[in-house]
């Protein structure tokens, strides 16, 4: 197929990347018999275009593109009533015989924070995955006697 109108590229382009998920350059300069660096220009133009984003050896659809996560102190901020709500409802669930693992992450923190006192003496637990929350004395509690479980070892 040979395609050397511009426009019809770029259609052919988005609706193979739409498909795919991503193009690779030497391959739709063979299918549409053109150069490279004519599928690179299109791919430039495309990109300001916003419907692909540019990469080694060809394209990815724009909502593909590697992001960041926000870091945890700005996951603190997202919906932070709800996550507060959702601590509450969870500490209410529990009474003196309950033991609890509480993973990483934000909402798990509100979980921790809203732990009655009362069960500070009981067997309260945290595992951590990735070790990535802080540690729940930060909560301003204490959990000295709480078991924090890291994979391969284990932290009293």
């Amino acid at each position: 197929m040979t395609i050397k109108i511009a426009q019809e590229r770029h259609r052919y382009i988005i609706q193979e990347i739409r498909s795919s998920g991503s193009v690779s350059t030497l391959d739709l300069a063979r299918t549409l018999r053109v150069s490279g660096e004519t599928i690179r220009r299109d791919f430039a133009y495309l990109e300001q275009q916003g419907f692909l984003h540019r990469v080694y050896g060809g394209a990815i659809l724009t909502d593909l593109k590697v992001t960041t996560e926000p870091g945890f102190h700005e996951r603190r901020a997202i919906n932070p009533h709800a996550k507060s709500e959702i601590g509450r409802t969870a500490a209410e669930l529990l009474n003196d015989e309950t033991s609890i693992f509480i993973d990483v992450g934000t909402t798990a923190e509100t979980i921790a924070a809203a732990l009655p006192p009362a069960m500070e003496g009981n067997s309260i637990h945290k595992l951590s995955s990735r070790g990535r929350s802080p540690p729940l004395p930060q909560q301003g509690r204490d959990y000295s006697h709480a078991w924090n479980s890291k994979p391969g070892r284990e932290v009293r």
